[in-house]
This record gives structure tokens, C-alpha cells and sequence, in this order.
């Protein structure tokens, strides 16, 4: 079963419980194998692709407050980033964690990878110093993602990570693929109960956090 992506993006969850998981490519087949009846997959109206390419652009301070803030396992924490999504459309987002674990997202449109325009916007989400913010790592990933058959849940399924951080140049990848399922509030529900028949290892895992940590000078 389908959905097409614009019907998807209609399915929003800015305000949101995030489980994450990581496994195998073999694993995740046989994950998608025992699901595949009970969630909708999305894909491209134009050419059924359901693989989609994203990137990520990240900014901190140049103390990397933002990045620290995650090291330290702070209850409240953000990240600012510009997103391209696979159709093109580009988005300035700030996700914000808060004390309770419910993540919240805001974004604005954008035309390019600079942020200089947007600094009434950024002071106005954004707790940190936003005067000082350089880009700081770049995000490659394939992304899959899956709504359930009531909307009310999604789970992306990224693939082929890659980094670069622009202050050592250094570039690194991840095997792994992650799992995350997004809901409105935490519950039981048929992936869950599938993650956890095969095994598959709930994670605390940020792409910008193990980015800066797997290409951060020796």
C-alpha cells in the first residue's frame, strides 16, 4: 500500500514523541517484510521512487553550545538547521526538546543555505546567542518513510548517512540505519511490537551529535 508524498506532508507532527532505533540493512528487511500490509509507504506520484535524498545543513556557536548542550544530556535542548527535502523545498527548522521529551518543530521557507536574512526569525525561536552562528556540519542521508493507516503515526527509515564537518574537513558515514517513530503521545503500536520481535536496539541517536563525534579532530 501507498501514499503519495504530497499527501504525506500533509501529516505534520511539528509537536511530537520521537523512539529511535538502529539495525541492520538485513534486519530491515525483515521489518519491512512483516509490516508492509499495516503502514502506507510513500512515494513519488511521478515515478513511485519511495527513496528519498535529503540534506541537512547544521549551525552552532563557535563553542558549539548546541552540540554541548546534547554531550551533556541537558533536559532542554535545540538545533537550528537548513533542510532540503527531496522535492527541492528548502526550510530553516529549529527543533526544541524540552524537559517533559516532547520535541517541538518550527520552520520557515528558505530559497538558499544562507541564514543572514532570518535573524529576526532565529531570535525569536532560537535561546542561543544567534549573532555568532557558523555552519558547522553537512548531512547526506536516503530516507524512507512510512505513515500508519490512521495518519496519526510516521516512521522514517534513513539510510547511506554521511558528514561533513566544515571546521576539521573531515568526512565519516554510518552503517547503520535508524529508525525513528514519531507519534503525538507514546504508545504501543504494531512497528513497535515488531521492532522489539526482531530485536532491533531502541538508541538515543542525533545525527548532528554522532556527526560532530565521529569528525572531530583525533
Amino acid at each position: 500500500m501507498t501514499i503519495s508524498l504530497a499527501e504525506a506532508k500533509k501529516i505534520k507532527l511539528f509537536n511530537r514523541v520521537e523512539r529511535k532505533y538502529k539495525c541492520t540493512k538485513n534486519q530491515l528487511y525483515l521489518l519491512l517484510g512483516s509490516i508492509k500490509e499495516s503502514y502506507y509507504l510513500v512515494t513519488d506520484i511521478d515515478d513511485d521512487d519511495f527513496i528519498f535524498k535529503y540534506h541537512s545543513l547544521y549551525f552552532d556557536t563557535p563553542e558549539m553550545t548546541m552540540f554541548n548542550a546534547h554531550e551533556n544530556s541537558d533536559n532542554h535542548r535545540q538545533k537550528i538547521r537548513i533542510r532540503e527535502y527531496s522535492d527541492g523545498e528548502k526550510f530553516l527548522e529549529i527543533k526544541d526538546k524540552d524537559e517533559s521529551g516532547i520535541t517541538r518543530k518550527s520552520r520557515i521557507p528558505v530559497d538558499s543555505y544562507v541564514i543572514d536574512g532570518e535573524k529576526q526569525w532565529i531570535d525569536k525561536n532560537l535561546m542561543y546567542d544567534t549573532s555568532v552562528l557558523n555552519k558547522t556540519l553537512d548531512i547526506t542521508y536516503d530516507r524512507i518513510t512510512l505513515v500508519s493507516k490512521d495518519k496519526t503515526e510516521r516512521i522514517t527509515i534513513d539510510l547511506n548517512i554521511c558528514f561533513h564537518n566544515f571546521n576539521t574537513s573531515i568526512s565519516s558515514t554510518v552503517d547503520d540505519v535508524i529508525i525513528e517513530v514519531k507519534q503525538t503521545t507514546e504508545h504501543d503500536s504494531f512497528i513497535i511490537e515488531e521492532l522489539n520481535k526482531l530485536n532491533i536496539e531502541r538508541v538515543k541517536f542525533s545525527k548532528y551529535h554522532i556527526g560532530i563525534k565521529q569528525t572531530k579532530d583525533v
